[in-house]
């Protein structure tokens, strides 16, 4: 469903508004009606009647504009200073606006009926008042609500997704000790590194990355082995600089698996040439409770910065927004002729 512009929530609030209290007028005053009789007359002494009531409070009285004023003002306050700024912020401008709007009434009434009706404004200074803090409370709770049941659905949502993934992990890792037994047979004791390594990353990321957290010392010892990985892929040429730094103070800290990875994938990807003179830097520290992490590549000229984040970067953003919210800073993008990502997460 397309989500309602401000503007557009004020004129539905409005309207919803002015409907409650017609059908509550219109209720209570034909309830007295049939129980007492006619008690509002008009001027020819006929009895007032459902219809005549209607048009007096839209036509004469303006029920619908005095409705429609209170939701707009209502919904701005809501939108621009509930959820922008300080609750002692929103219960001033709530009270002056309440009493604006109430004063505003009282110059119309003693316009239209005399100055006796001025003065009367206690009644709907407070009403307006509580309804405005009665709707703020209200629905940033219910959206909060909402909110915290769109991150369970997502979460759930990533552990299917990511119980797919691990399609018959044993068939792989079978594979795989019998490639490394024949590297070993062949005497290629290089290659038998890789292949170890290789089936350490695999087994993490297919058993041991599929719980919501895992070890700091897991997690970087994961990092570690694709970092060697790379560097034994990477040519050894003059032209090709990666530097490394890893430091953490508690290796007992939990971290969502695999957060990092999507980012030294690809300053990999986009930073490596064999032809330009390239670097890439990657720095993780984590002390007092606070990882701070940084890749930078150069973007060399055949492989340009990707239009796109790429489906792994959105989901880390994802997962950091459900997992860490309000407690993650991240930034990526070009800088000069490097791409630097900069991520920070209180992992307390």
């Amino acid at each position: 469903m397309k989500k309602l512009k401000t503007g557009q929530q004020g004129l539905l609030q409005g309207f919803l508004l002015w409907a409650v209290l017609e059908l509550n007028d219109a209720l209570s005053y034909g309830y007295q009606v049939s129980r007492n009789g006619p008690y509002m007359f008009n001027t020819d002494g006929s009895a007032v009647t459902q219809w005549q009531r209607f048009l007096n409070h839209n036509y004469y009285q303006v029920i619908w504009l005095h409705c429609l004023l209170v939701a707009m003002f209502v919904e701005l306050s809501y939108h621009y200073v509930f959820k922008r700024k300080s609750f002692p912020e929103y219960l001033i401008i709530l009270l002056s606006g309440a009493a604006a709007l109430v004063l505003l009434n009282g110059w119309w009434s003693s316009y239209k009926y005399g100055a006796s009706h001025l003065f009367t404004f206690t009644v709907p200074f407070l009403v307006i008042s509580a309804y405005g803090l009665i709707y703020a409370f209200l629905r940033d709770y219910f959206q909060k609500e909402g909110e915290t049941k769109n991150r369970q659905i997502q979460q759930k949502e990533s552990e299917i997704n990511v119980l797919k993934a691990q399609v018959n992990p044993h068939f792989f890792f079978n594979t795989l000790n019998t490639i490394y037994g024949t590297a070993l047979q062949e005497n290629a004791p290089r290659t038998a590194k890789c292949i170890e390594q290789l089936s350490g990353i695999m087994r993490y990321t297919l058993t041991g990355a599929g719980s919501d957290l895992t070890s700091l010392s897991d997690e970087i010892n994961f990092i570690e082995d694709y970092l060697q990985l790379q560097r034994l892929r990477v040519p050894h040429r003059e032209n090709i600089t990666v530097e490394t730094a890893i430091s953490i103070d508690d290796p007992s800290l939990k971290i969502a698996p695999l957060l990092l990875l999507p980012f030294i994938e690809n300053a990999f990807k986009y930073g490596i040439s064999t032809e330009h003179p390239c670097k890439i830097i990657i720095r993780l520290n984590v002390k007092d409770k606070v990882l701070n992490f940084l890749a930078r590549n150069t973007l060399v000229p055949k492989k340009k910065k990707p239009e796109g984040l790429g489906s792994g970067i959105e989901n880390v953003r994802q997962r950091l927004d459900l997992i860490y919210p309000g407690r993650h800073q991240l930034f990526h993008g070009p800088e000069g002729p490097d791409f630097k990502v900069v991520l920070t997460i209180n992992l307390a």
